[in-house]
């Protein structure tokens, strides 16, 4: 980061990692190399390349705009320097958001928020969360102020390249406010007083699907059809009750309890079980 100017490393310039570098041996041979928090490393062949720095974002200028490299043979070392100097007077907010755990109603959901600063001049800025309403705020590591349903975050000297992280955690609500497969909606910006270059990224939209057990049940008669007459109950013949349960939720049920009350019209001392796909007890 050629923070003078004069278009060589000087000591104590920091290295500008929001790049990528290019190889090019010819017209139709190429290689890109991404940086990703460790130094830029490639196999290639020997000979003659010509290597130019290229920044993420188009808001420097690169000295020298391209240079050429040459390795003789395996074990040849070559090097150059590129001075990356920014434009000033750039502004290129952006932020993010996801959310990591699952999403239940009656249940505390954390978002985690991401907010950054791809522009050449540092700058102060709004975080704002518009919360779906059926959720309530519950806390955050920040000082974010509430109005309705809209949380605000005032943020100061966001540098250039520095991104920052926070969470929200919310409350969401139990029914009949909030069912399951229901899809809770956030709305999430950030804005400096200085015009942004690319402000589609300033906003996000999150939904968060609600995930529920729903577990429907039912007992039935199935050896007489549900009817009985005079003369079975005269007979004593048996009643066979069938009794079902399931998950056609979305999420997992857990500590699940199927409990069958035996009405007192019923002899119990004929009961017989017959099968079962779970453990029980009488």
């Amino acid at each position: 980061l050629d923070n003078n100017k004069n278009g060589k490393k000087d000591d104590g310039e920091p290295p500008f990692q929001q790049a990528y570098l290019k190889l090019k041996r010819n017209a139709t041979d190429s290689t890109l190399l991404w940086y990703d928090d460790s130094p830029f490393t490639t196999s290639i062949d020997s000979g003659r390349y010509d290597i130019s720095l290229v920044p993420f974002r188009p808001f420097y200028t690169v000295t020298p705009a391209a240079a050429q490299v040459y390795f003789p043979g395996f074990g040849g070392a070559d090097s150059v320097s590129f001075g990356v100097v920014p434009i000033p007077g750039i502004i290129d907010l952006s932020v993010s958001a996801w959310s990591p755990g699952r999403v239940r109603m009656g249940s505390n959901t954390t978002i985690k928020i991401k907010y950054s600063n791809g522009g050449t001049e540092t700058t102060n800025c709004v975080l704002k969360f518009v919360k779906d309403h059926r959720t309530d705020f519950v806390s955050s590591p920040l000082a974010f102020t509430q109005t309705g349903d809209t949380l605000s975050l005032n943020i100061t000297d966001l540098k250039p390249q520095e991104s920052r992280e926070t969470f929200i955690t919310l409350a969401i609500k139990t029914p009949p406010a909030v069912n399951w497969n229901d899809t809770l909606i956030h709305a999430l910006t950030i804005n400096s007083t200085i015009i942004d270059v690319s402000p589609a990224d300033n906003r996000q939209t999150l939904r968060q699907t609600i995930i529920a057990a729903y577990d429907p049940n039912d007992k039935r008669e199935i050896a007489l059809s549900g009817k009985i007459n005079a003369k079975q109950v005269k007979d004593r013949e048996y009643l066979v009750y069938q009794i079902r349960f399931q998950n056609v939720g979305n999420d997992t049920a857990f500590n699940i309890i199927v409990k069958d009350t035996i009405d007192e019209k019923l002899d119990i001392n004929t009961f017989e079980m017959i099968s079962s796909d779970h453990k029980y007890g009488l």
